[in-house]
């Protein structure tokens, strides 16, 4: 199945209009594609309360999967409070655009304590109005996290709380994924479409024989590393692909216009 990522939504670079993100999303749950993927960080939490928006005339159609890990520092904040001006200022300058990406980068950092983590979660569950969430990830952990002990079992208790159905990690290294795949009670592994392919090792097709996990691959159109004036992969080049994978459960596209959308589902169909 193909998974909608909403990475941009809420995104001050992002010139697509919210209605048509919303549009698009709820056509996509009206079709049948129920994974929408997020983060608490994605558009300073803008992307979650989208999404929250959405889904709350459709509560039994959509199953999203949010992470938490990382954090803006007090500027992002304040620059979040000028987001209408900014995106309109964006809209007529690429060198703004690209300025801003870049401070974005030095303005995020991970924090894992697991005082952060719960207040994290409690923030995504106002903002999506849903409880359960389907999924709640670790965004890009390390090992050294992955083997944290107290970080699992605030996972494991915010699933038995019923805050939570299934818990996982968005993970970027084959270090990462060796390490989630050893963590109990692991539901859900989410790895780049650079990195799918040490999901076909014969050490991980054995773990994944003996026991549930479902494989989210994201950037699938446009994977890590690849060169930005290749541009992305034709979807219906980029999700077969995907999808033909061993083991993997939903390809995590990003969209923002129902165009988009016509192209992902055509590509699967």
């Amino acid at each position: 199945m193909i998974g909608i990522g909403c990475g941009r939504a809420g995104s001050i670079s992002n010139q697509t209009p919210v209605r048509e993100i919303k549009r698009t999303l709820a056509q996509a749950l009206d079709q049948g594609i129920n994974v929408i993927d997020t983060a608490n960080a994605y558009g300073g939490g803008d992307s979650e309360r989208i999404i929250g928006e959405v889904v709350k005339a459709r509560p039994h159609k959509a199953f999203i999967v949010t992470k938490i890990g990382l954090e803006f520092s007090g500027n992002m904040k304040l620059v979040a409070l000028m987001k209408p001006l900014l995106r309109l200022a964006v809209g007529n300058s690429s060198g703004l655009r690209r300025a801003l990406l870049r401070k974005r980068g030095r303005m995020i950092s991970h924090n894992f304590e697991p005082s952060n983590l719960s207040a994290a979660l409690e923030g995504s569950l106002r903002r999506l109005s849903s409880a359960p969430i389907g999924g709640l990830l670790l965004h890009d952990p390390t090992p050294a996290v992955l083997a944290n002990d107290e970080v699992i079992g605030l996972l494991a208790k915010a699933k038995s709380d019923g805050k939570i159905r299934h818990f996982g990690a968005s993970v970027d290294s084959p270090e990462a994924i060796d390490a989630a795949l050893k963590v109990d009670g692991l539901e859900i592994l989410q790895v780049g479409m650079d990195l799918a392919e040490k999901l076909n090792s014969e050490a991980v097709v054995k773990r994944l024989a003996d026991r549930p996990i479902a494989i989210f691959v994201r950037q699938v159109l446009r994977p890590n590393g690849a060169a930005v004036d290749q541009g992305p992969r034709l979807p219906c080049q980029a999700i077969p692909a995907a999808l033909a994978i061993p083991n993997v459960t939903s390809a995590v596209i990003g969209l923002s216009s129902r165009k988009h959308l016509e192209a992902a589902i055509k590509a699967v169909s």
